[in-house]
């Protein structure tokens, strides 16, 4: 694994590139602000001496926003996939030589819904799927944005202009989310017939249903997480104190929100956080060390996981 520093020396010249290529696009957005800001202010005029009123001015000026705005965020796209392509594989392979990145990926639904730790998703996306050998260690990892569908019924009333007063009913179909985030799936390289939850609480809640809790004797672990398991004898086993201890030490790096699974011989780990983790910000220098290191350091944290929870450690053997 290569440092941050000798990897963000080593990829000066496309960082250098990809700066210049940012500060055109900051520039592109800058000309039709002044441009659009200028024919607003021009129409606000002259609609104010037509028509004795600033509102069409006003009216302008949102409008003249909304294009500036679509603009920023086409000429972002464009400068976050150029970062995707050039920067984002060569982060990973610096983390291992046997993974791969493919920014468009990320993991099947079919695996969101077999980690057991969320209810089934009525909308399902993600992106920057890194996939590949840690050691002996077979991993996968990605950003998912899971979300349920639901229905908003509002009583609307109005008046008409003979003032009679009606009231209808208006329904309308929403989304909330389940999980966004980062979710890791990797093999433990051991033949397990139950599944071990390890929730954070609330999002799991259709998974418990089918499982038992799982009291441990760890204070310290179960003042941070709930145990479910179908088999309490596996579950003990696979949740021994040194990788409890090892998780509540994840905890503590990054927040209450992290959950896990030990599900068909794989353990899942979920960290909720943005969909921008991997997206550059148009506005900010792309070749500063410190933007550099917040992603070079969240990928090598989800592939330090590995060590972390000892999974190249091979004293299980899978069964025939």
């Amino acid at each position: 694994m290569t440092d941050v520093t000798s990897l963000h020396l080593q990829l000066s010249g496309l960082l250098e590139t990809l700066e210049r290529e940012r500060l055109e696009r900051v520039c592109q957005v800058k000309k039709w602000l002044l441009v659009l800001a200028g024919v607003a202010g021009i129409a606000a005029i002259v609609a104010f001496h037509q028509y004795g009123t600033w509102s069409y001015g006003v009216f302008a000026g949102i409008a003249a926003l909304l294009v500036v705005l679509v603009i920023a965020s086409h000429q972002k796209g464009r400068f976050v996939g150029r970062f995707k392509v050039l920067v984002m594989p060569e982060m990973v392979r610096a983390l291992g030589e046997e993974l791969q990145y493919r920014s468009a990926d990320y993991l099947d639904l079919s695996e969101f819904a077999e980690c057991g730790l969320f209810m089934a998703p009525d909308r399902y996306t993600g992106s920057d799927l890194v996939e590949g050998y840690v050691g002996v260690t077979h991993v996968r990892f990605s950003l998912v944005h899971a979300e349920e569908e639901y229905t908003v019924t509002e009583t609307v009333t109005g008046t008409d202009s003979d003032g009679h007063t009606t009231t209808r009913t208006e329904t309308r179909t929403e989304y909330r989310t389940i999980f966004c985030g980062l979710l890791f799936s990797a093999d433990c390289n051991k033949s397990f017939n139950g599944r071990t939850l390890i929730t954070a609480g609330g999002s799991g809640f259709l998974s418990r249903m089918r499982s038992s809790h799982v009291a441990l004797e760890d204070p310290r672990f179960s003042e941070n997480f709930t145990v479910y398991g179908s088999d309490q004898v596996e579950a003990r086993y696979l949740l021994t104190p040194s990788l409890m201890e090892r998780i509540v030490e994840l905890r503590s790096k990054v927040g209450k929100g992290l959950q896990l699974s030990f599900v068909n011989d794989r353990v899942y780990l979920a960290l909720p956080m943005g969909l921008n983790a991997f997206r550059p910000s148009l506005w900010r220098r792309i070749d500063d060390i410190g933007s550099f290191a917040g992603y070079y350091g969240t990928l090598a944290f989800m592939i330090g996981l590995v060590d972390e929870l000892s999974l190249n450690t091979r004293i299980w053997s899978k069964q025939a």
